[in-house]
């Protein structure tokens, strides 16, 4: 991890001409972002207001004012839905919103949208080493009303590092194309955080259909998906992309093979979720394949056989307890074979097995 830069340190170093994003088909330079995220900071100093709340489908303006509230103390939250409705009931949570491309709706809030049309002349200024983050994100709310989770800076950092670790080679020189929203936890980490430390540029707009998906097949590209996506792969891509990623539950194993067979990769499939972080990682060589933990993460199970982690992306002294029903294999391996689920009318008779099927994946996601 050579090049590797912490997100600390992320904005005050690094070759100024290296390209960083690309946006409507230009190359943005570090200089540029660090420029747009200096700007963009001493402004945020300015305002009273502490918690903000990012809203943004492109991921270049995302990055730039993820970057700038860390520098400028402020906390950051992260709607998992851009919808006005679901803004509204997150408001509580956030007191001023940051935005690309929509309303200012939320009138009872300050509102600030990018790029900034006008930008205060504060002088020179210089950013200074971010020493901590605050960072809430939300849970889908598939199960219920979207549970607010907390992530540090070292807890970022530690999942990154990982992420190098395991991938960094394989992804040497690509870029990187997504359909995935940054405002998750998945997307925040491999479509932004990722690219930015690893010095990969990364396209700032979603592919949307799975014709573009097929189109931008190329050998210097790697996709980060859905299983969602990835099913509706029909037809042959252009070229054979460097790796595909894939997270938000299981991936149907005869779509990883479609996959396989149409964008020349097999998925590198990830388990995960916002509370936990990455858990495991595995390639669908065969049905049912086994996961493999991510190195850092201990594991035990409980009397129903459900997924206890300790790891370094949530609490490293505490364990975590899952709803995932697993088996252990050799090793540092595991299979996951459903999830138990509480009912509201019973902690303990209420519980009941859902097998491996689309209710299993709603669960995971």
């Amino acid at each position: 991890m050579k090049h590797f830069a912490p997100l600390a340190s992320l904005c005050l170093s690094g070759q100024a001409q290296q390209c960083v994003a690309i946006r409507d088909r230009q190359e943005i330079t570090r200089e540029t972002f660090i420029q747009h995220v200096t700007q963009l900071a001493q402004a945020l100093s300015a305002s009273p207001s502490q918690r903000w709340a990012l809203a943004f489908e492109d991921s270049y303006l995302f990055a730039t004012a993820f970057f700038a509230c860390a520098h400028a103390g402020k906390a950051i939250v992260l709607p998992g839905n851009l919808q006005q409705g679901a803004l509204n009931e997150l408001s509580p949570h956030f007191d001023a919103l940051l935005h690309d491309e929509r309303s200012d709706d939320l009138t009872h809030l300050p509102c600030l949208s990018l790029p900034l049309e006008k930008v205060p002349d504060y002088g020179e200024a210089l950013l200074e080493e971010i020493t901590s983050l605050d960072l809430t994100l939300f849970t889908s709310g598939s199960s219920g009303s979207p549970k607010a989770v907390s992530k540090t800076l070292a807890q970022l950092q530690a999942e990154l590092c990982e992420l190098e670790c395991q991938w960094g080679t394989l992804l040497a020189g690509t870029q990187i194309q997504s359909t995935v929203s940054h405002q998750h936890i998945y997307g925040l980490l491999f479509r932004v955080l990722w690219p930015l430390s690893a010095g990969r540029p990364f396209h700032s707009r979603d592919l949307v259909y799975p014709e573009q998906v097929c189109n931008r097949a190329d050998k210097n590209q790697v996709l980060v998906s859905s299983p969602a996506l990835l099913k509706r792969i029909t037809e042959q891509g252009g070229g054979q992309y460097r790796t595909i990623f894939s997270s938000g539950g299981p991936l149907p194993f005869a779509a990883a093979q479609q996959n396989r067979q149409l964008l020349g990769i097999l998925p590198l499939e990830v388990y995960g979720s916002t509370e936990t972080g990455g858990i495991g990682f595995r390639q669908q060589t065969h049905e049912n394949t086994s996961w493999q933990f991510f190195q850092g993460i201990d594991a035990q199970l409980d009397k129903e056989s459900c997924l206890a982690i300790l790891s370094p992306y949530i609490d490293p002294e505490t364990w975590y307890q899952t709803a995932d029903i697993c088996e252990f294999g050799d090793g540092h391996t595991f299979t996951l074979k459903g999830v138990l689920t509480v009912s509201s009318k019973s902690k303990r008779s209420g519980y009941h097995w859902l097998k491996w099927n689309s209710d299993f994946a709603k669960a995971l996601g």
